[in-house]
């Protein structure tokens, strides 16, 4: 378990960091890239939470999972009620630092390793301004 979610990360960063490297980025990549970090994270995040040798504090789950659910909400919004051209997704700074600590929570988490609460605190309270820059991007581009 612990090395397919390794795996997953390292693939996560790898396949950006090529993309970015080689200049073969794509639109549809720039859009699927942090649908399936955050399908990644739930997925990782239920398993976690439905095992019982890993005792994941239900509010922990919900913390975790919040910045996801908001960025979702913004990404569907701009999708499909946004009117002119196509919206661009491009990474924030603090929402890529936002993803490095959901990592790094479900590594602490399956590792059975403390600090577990406070990174599920740091991402809920992060998740805010995430959100604010988002939508404050978004309707700048209108």
């Amino acid at each position: 378990f612990v090395a397919c979610v390794a795996g997953g990360m390292l693939t996560d960063w790898l396949d950006g960091f090529l993309a970015r490297r080689t200049h073969t980025g794509t639109r549809f990549g720039g859009l699927m890239d942090p649908v399936c970090d955050k399908l990644f994270v739930f997925l990782i995040l239920m398993a976690l939470l439905t095992r019982a040798q890993d005792h994941v504090p239900l509010w922990q789950f919900l913390l975790v999972l919040s910045r996801d659910l908001f960025s979702t909400a913004i990404f569907v919004y701009a999708l499909l009620v946004r009117s002119g051209p196509p919206v661009e997704f491009k990474a924030h700074l603090l929402g890529k630092i936002i993803t490095v600590l959901q990592y790094i929570y479900l590594a602490v988490t399956i590792l059975g390793a403390p600090g577990g609460r406070e990174l599920a605190v740091a991402v809920a309270v992060l998740t805010p301004p995430t959100v604010y820059l988002y939508v404050r991007r978004r309707f700048q581009e209108d």
